[in-house]
């Protein structure tokens, strides 16, 4: 049996011009995660990583704990198949439909870049629309090939990989719940309120055979909550 952990990326830049790069807080989010995963020795005979900035930069975080207490830290594998889906897109394709359908929620949007609860209202209408629209354009990626990519993305690593091996893949919250929804043969609506409870620099591992594919841990944060400091538990 080999175990997979999907390491979400630390906070990234919400609401700055580039949101795909890690806060200062999702940098010590991830040191976090590095010091304690070398504190117990553990070992990766594989590491992948999404092409996602905010991804690279967690895995930079991790690998630099491991070298500075001389551990084997493999050369990641960058592959697409880790990427989270592009909101940006998502969100500037279906907001103006939502604002025009319902006038009131323009007021939400004139705050939403700064204010996470007026972002979230807005955000989950765009998202249902998303999961339930068949629309055929280039401007917005379509729902049904994010999970099929992510997918064959888990696919490719389990049969690259044997028995008894430790794989460690940073990537981001829609992958993660895409994965779970795999597992677990969840609706497309569950999967993504999943989605927003994966917090970030938090630890869920599944477990593979050649037959089978398992939950072992969903959303670890223990090593963030033992510093005592609740500013490292964060979604967004």
């Amino acid at each position: 049996m080999s175990t997979i952990y999907l390491i979400r990326h630390g906070q990234a830049s919400f609401g700055a011009k580039d949101y795909d790069y890690l806060s200062e807080l999702g940098m010590q989010q991830a040191e976090i995660l590095g010091k304690s995963l070398t504190d117990r020795k553990q070992i990766f005979d594989a590491v992948y990583q999404g092409t996602l900035r905010r991804q690279k930069q967690t895995r930079d975080q991790v690998c630099q704990c491991f070298n500075k207490q001389g551990l084997f830290f493999p050369k990641p594998v960058t592959v697409d198949f880790f990427d989270e889906y592009d909101a940006i897109a998502v969100w500037q394709y279906y907001i103006p439909e939502i604002t025009a359908d319902n006038p009131v929620l323009k007021q939400d949007l004139k705050t939403a870049g700064t204010n996470k609860k007026a972002f979230q209202k807005l955000y989950s209408l765009v998202i249902d629309r998303w999961l339930s629209d068949q629309h055929n354009s280039p401007k917005c990626p379509v729902w049904k090939d994010f999970k099929d990519c992510v997918i064959s993305g888990l696919k490719s690593v389990i049969n690259n990989h044997g028995s008894g091996k430790n794989i460690a893949v940073f990537t981001s919250g829609g992958t993660i719940s895409v994965i779970f929804q795999h597992i677990l043969d969840l609706s497309d609506k569950k999967t993504m309120e999943l989605s927003w409870q994966i917090m970030n620099g938090s630890v869920s591992r599944i477990k593979y055979t050649k037959d089978n594919i398992s939950i072992s841990s969903f959303n670890e944060t223990a090593h963030l909550e033992i510093t005592g400091n609740k500013k490292y538990l964060t979604y967004r």
